[in-house]
């Protein structure tokens, strides 16, 4: 991987992340997949941060921190932005490297080991991450599980196995996708 930290101060908002990074390596997915690197990734999406803020951010330590930095970054998929002396110890700024993630189809194509290696990073990202919000939610309070009534429970739990024909698909996904937009402005 590359080395990209920048030596000279830069006023955060200077660097700005690439639109897109597609995950073309199995090894980066893997990285990406992790939970707390996730969040991680997550609170440097609007601005960058030291490790400092983001364990503040985060609720952890910064020692709980360093490693998945480290490895995000040895990664490329965080960016030091810039980097001054503090006490005597180089404190670092990073960013995310872009504002999405997008796995390539070759990791997801059909070959033995290597579907299933992609696949279950791919669900990791997915379910961990959705696991971890839902529980942090529940603990600070956002969502009620002891409601009855599903609107002030603030949340919709739900399993459901459903048919669709390709053209129901189709018609579900631009529905979905467009009700994710509206809410996501």
């Amino acid at each position: 991987m590359t080395n990209n930290m920048r030596t000279e101060e830069l006023p955060g908002d200077e660097f700005q992340p690439a639109p897109e990074m597609v995950i073309s390596n199995l090894d980066v997915l893997k990285v990406a997949a992790d939970p707390t690197r996730l969040r991680i990734m997550e609170v440097l999406t609007d601005r960058p941060m030291t490790v400092k803020q983001m364990a503040h951010t985060l609720d952890t330590t910064p020692t709980k921190l360093y490693y998945h930095v480290n490895l995000l970054e040895e990664h490329d998929l965080i960016t030091v932005t810039s980097s001054r002396i503090v006490s005597g110890i180089i404190e670092k700024t990073y960013r995310n490297s872009a504002r999405s993630l997008r796995v390539d189809k070759s990791l997801l194509a059909v070959a033995g080991d290597h579907l299933d290696e992609g696949v279950s990073a791919l669900l990791a990202v997915v379910f961990d991450a959705t696991r971890d919000d839902v529980l942090n939610s529940i603990h600070r309070g956002l969502i009620k599980l002891e409601e009855e009534n599903p609107v002030r429970r603030n949340s919709i739990l739900s399993r459901t196995i459903t048919r669709l024909t390709p053209d129901q698909y189709e018609e579900f996904f631009e529905r979905l996708r467009a009700l994710l937009m509206d809410f996501n402005n």
